[in-house]
């Protein structure tokens, strides 16, 4: 059965994180999807000295150790982009997308870490499909 579980918003202070699972992945699952919202009251653009790690973890021992399966840096404050009509936009989300084929029948988890600044508000969600 597929995962959707929404998060937050919850304080973080400076260098912790937040797990968010496990799940076990099934044979027809395709790909996990960490969001993180930016613009919640006190969140990532309210914080241009933070920077907030994603990341998806996952087991082959039933869940006593984590590998990295896939994670990056977001750097804290409003983040924007132009589109091609040159129309200037907000990023309202950060989102971390990777396939789970390698790690079906594994046990997964989302995991977010203030790396620098803090405390930080911090709100999304985990979806596995």
């Amino acid at each position: 059965m597929p995962l959707s579980l929404a998060f937050g918003p919850a304080e973080l202070a400076a260098g912790s994180s937040q797990d968010f699972g496990p799940y076990t992945v099934a044979e027809t699952d395709t790909v996990v999807k960490l969001t993180v919202q930016r613009d919640v009251t006190d969140g990532l653009d309210s914080h241009p000295e933070v920077n907030l790690e994603i990341t998806v973890f996952y087991s082959t021992d039933g869940g006593t150790t984590w590998t990295l399966l896939a994670g990056g840096g977001v750097a804290g404050g409003v983040q924007v982009f132009n589109d091609r009509q040159g129309v200037q936009h907000t990023i309202t989300e950060t989102v971390l997308t990777v396939g789970v084929d390698l790690v079906l029948g594994l046990p997964i988890k989302g995991n977010v870490t203030v790396a620098g600044g803090g405390p930080l508000a911090v709100s999304g969600s985990i979806v596995v499909t």
